[in-house]
This record gives structure tokens, sequence and C-alpha cells, in this order.
């Protein structure tokens, strides 16, 4: 492995960081937050972190210099994007825990690490008890992180720097959820990355136009905005979207949030005037379905009193609002769904594994795969009957090759495994059954809330536990192989 070349690049990465760090920096300025007790270090924070972003970046491209000829093989292109974003995540918690260190109060590193990675990977799976007593700058940052990692850190690098673009289809490949799959979009992959994050952009600014119109504040429509079309789910307020008591934001919020479910691919070609894709695209038609159903059959569960059938509107805009909001992976609230019946909770986290569309901001297993995976048990139950016929794995009009299937069925094994071995080590650490479970569940799928004593936070979770959890934050982001295949000699050889 070329480590001076996987050296050099993150650092062009860290002064890109500290470059970003004046849009936070600025906000502090533009609101005064009178009174606040954090306000006194908010400021300061930010100037250290962009100080410290700034000389670790400039420091590594000085002292592992690469020559033009170098380029990111495989195993670099592994290493860049996992050290990246360990990076990115470590000089993000450096806002939160220096704002606590500058005002005199505390703030474990561990604790401000866990918010970081949980921003970044766009899970929402918070530590503060209480959000509405930060200055904005802060709030603003915790969601900009989100909106940062939704599209993701290095597709951004693609698309603005092309001292990164050495390799590019690697680190596209890797670092994009379902790169793969919207990679046809155009043949150079820093065209494809410019091309996303021109459709992120758009969707960013017709969410904050529309929140606008429904009355939201300005600093409120920016931060949900970015936490909605990231699927990350970091709100503003402690009671999430609920706080805003607006049917029009709750539906603005829930258009979009499943808007960026779906394959980014798709938004650009239907932006290009092919409507017909819509009708081709095998998996926007499979999330859809998934969720009207998952809406009609949690409606009529909650609607069953004494038994008998009474559907309330708001009723069936929670319901709608939970399934969307779980099933893209976002992790915003319009009601206490832990308190809702056993068997809705049941179905709601099989919703959460499941997830959206690959090659969108959504987290889990994602439709692409989950279709393979019936169709490979379908085709074992067809084989034990005609054990000589063939049968190939096809999605819509793509028959896929028996090496894509493998994979796929190695991911959702080692997906599995990892959330059944993780989840008794956070029994083992304490946690019970259904907070543990639920906890690990929300980490890899990159969902935030949990069920249980995790569904408001994860204050009270160790500090083993709450690295094991950012561990599944990372795994379940950056989809398994990116970070297990760092844990084999071989990636490490020359």
């Amino acid at each position: 492995m070329n480590k001076r070349l996987v050296l050099h690049t993150l650092g062009t990465i860290l002064i890109f960081m500290g470059i970003i760090m004046v849009i936070p920096l600025i906000v502090c300025f533009a609101y005064q937050d009178d009174g606040n007790p954090y306000k006194a270090g908010e400021w300061k924070s930010f100037l250290v972190t962009m100080g410290v972003s700034f000389t670790a970046g400039i420091c590594l491209r000085l002292l592992f210099g690469s020559s033009r000829k170098d380029t990111l093989g495989v195993r670099e292109s592994f290493a860049v994007v996992v050290f990246t974003w360990v990076t990115v995540t470590l000089v993000g918690c450096l806002p939160f825990y220096l704002t606590y260190y500058f005002t005199g109060q505390e703030l474990s590193f561990t604790d401000a690490f866990f918010e970081s990675v949980s921003g970044f990977t766009t899970t929402g799976a918070s530590i503060f008890k209480e959000v509405e007593v930060f200055p904005h700058g802060f709030l603003f940052w915790r969601s900009m992180i989100q909106w940062l990692g939704g599209m993701g850190i290095v597709v951004l690098a693609l698309a603005i720097l092309p001292a990164v673009g050495i390799g590019g289809y690697q680190l596209f490949r890797l670092e994009a959820s379902g790169g793969g799959t919207i990679g046809k979009i155009h043949p150079r992959f820093a065209e494809v990355a410019k091309i996303l994050w021109k459709v992120y952009l758009l969707l960013t600014l017709m969410e904050i136009l529309l929140l606008l119109f429904g009355g939201m504040s300005f600093f409120d429509s920016v931060c949900h905005t970015f936490t909605t079309v990231s699927t990350g789910g970091f709100s503003t307020r402690n009671a999430s979207i609920a706080a805003f008591n607006s049917n029009y934001i709750t539906y603005v919020i829930m258009v979009f949030m499943f808007l960026s479910a779906c394959s980014f691919r798709l938004h650009y070609l239907v932006l290009r005037g092919n409507f017909k894709e819509i009708f081709r695209d095998v998996q926007f038609k499979s999330f859809m379905l998934m969720c009207l159903v998952g809406v009609i059959v949690i409606t009529l569960l909650l609607s069953m009193q004494n038994g008998r059938l009474a559907v309330s509107g708001q009723t069936f805009t929670d319901s709608c609002f939970q399934v969307v909001s779980l099933s893209t992976s976002t992790g915003f609230t319009t009601a206490n769904f832990d308190a809702w019946p056993n068997l809705v909770r049941i179905i709601l986290i099989i919703l959460m594994f499941i997830g959206g569309c690959a090659g969108s901001t959504a987290g889990a297993l994602k439709q692409i795969r989950f279709i393979v995976i019936l169709k490979v048990i379908s085709r074992e139950f067809t084989q034990l009957i005609r054990p000589r016929q063939v049968i190939p794995i096809r999605v819509g009009t793509v028959t896929l090759a028996e090496k894509a299937v493998i994979n796929i069925m190695v991911f959702f094994f080692l997906y599995v495994g990892l959330f059944v071995v993780v989840s008794l080590l956070m029994i083992a650490l304490g946690l019970d059954l259904t907070s543990a479970f639920s906890a690990v569940a929300a980490s890899i799928t990159n969902e935030g809330p949990g069920l249980g004593s995790v569904f408001a936070n994860f204050a009270h979770v160790p500090v083993l536990g709450k690295y094991l959890l950012m561990f599944c934050m990372l795994v379940g982001r950056l989809e398994v192989f990116g970070v297990l295949i760092l844990l084999l000699p071989l990636v490490w050889e020359k």
C-alpha cells in the first residue's frame, strides 16, 4: 500500500474541512444568542478547530508529498475512504467538545465523538438530552455535518477537488451508497459526483423554500432541510418535528425524506425528461410498495380500539410520517412510537432494516439487495423441485452475474452477523434486550432513535458501548466491506 499517497490525500481533505468551518463561524456571529451560557465558547471552538484542521492538513501534504504518477489503487482507495471518515469525524467533534470546554462545562470526548460520528454517518442518534439550550452556530454545525455526510465527503471532494480525482472510480464506488448503480450517468466519475451534488443542492433549495412558505424560520428551515435530504434526523427542537405542530411542515418533510431515499440516478433522469424511468425502476416501485403497505397496516393496527376500527386524521398522519421516517433511515419523530403496540414496533424495525434505494442518502440493506435476497430464496425453492433448471437472477431487465449475487449474500451475512454479535455485547454491558437490539439496529442502519431506554438519547450507554455503536455507524455508512477489509493483513502488504 502507498501510505504516503493516502496521507497526502487526507491532508487535502483536512484543508477542505478547515475551509468549511468558515460557514458555521459566520452563523455564530450572525446570531447574538444573548444570555446563552454556551455562546462564549462557541466561536472560539470553531476558530481553534479551523486552525487544527488547516495545520494538520498542510503538514500532511508537506511531509508526504506525492508524485503525479502516483495513483490510488484498490487498497489505497479503501484506506482513503475509511480514514477520511474517521478523520472528519474527529475534526467534527472538536466544536462540540471545545464549546463545553471554553464555557467551563464538562462534555467527555467520547460523547463529543459519538455526536460527530452519528452526524457525519447521518445516523441521528444523539447523546444530548436537550438541544434547544445550544446557540445557533452549534446547532447549525450539528445539522451541517449530516448534510455533508449524506452525499459523502469523498464524493464532494471528487466533485470540487481535482487533486483527489486520482483513482476516482475506486473512491466513488466505495464512498457513494450504491455507487455502482449510479455510475452509468457519466463515464467520468468526477462528473458523476458533480451531477449528484447538483441534484442534492436542488432538493435542498426546494425544501428550504417550501418550509419557509409554511412559516418555519429561516434557520430552522435550513437546519431541518440539511437533516432531511441527508436522511439524518437531527433536529433543532427537543420534540423533533412534533414541536412545529403543523401538518403542512410534517408532509413537506415526509415528501423530501421519501425523495432523498430514492436513487439520485432516477432524479437525474427525471430532471432530463425521462419520466418513463419511474415506472421501470424496480427499486422505486419496491420502495413505494413497502411504504404504502407499511402505512396501511400500521394505521389499521393503531386504529383498532376494543375490536372496533376508528381511524383518525392524526393517526394516519403519524403512521405515514413514522413509516417514511424509519424506512428512509431518517429518524425524525412526530409521535412516541416506542409506546406503540409491540407488533407495530416490530414492523417498524423490519422497515428500518430494509431501508431505501441504493444510490440515495438512505441507510440499511437497501431495496436492491432485499429484492435479490428474495429472488435467491425463491430460486432455491424452485431448484429443490427442478434441480437441473438454470435460473438466473434478474432485476428488471438486468441479469446479475453470479459473482454479484454472492457479493450481496455475503454482505447480508456479515451485516446480520455484526448486528447479532454487537447486540450480545451491548447486553453484556448492561442494556436490556429491547434497548440493546434496537440501539445496534439504529446504528448499523444509520437510523437514529431506538426503542426502550435509547428512544430519546444514548447518553446513558456505557463508554465501550458507545464506541461499539460508533463502529456500527461507520460499518453501516460504508456498507460493511469498506471497513472490515482494512482488518486483513493482505491490504497492508507492499
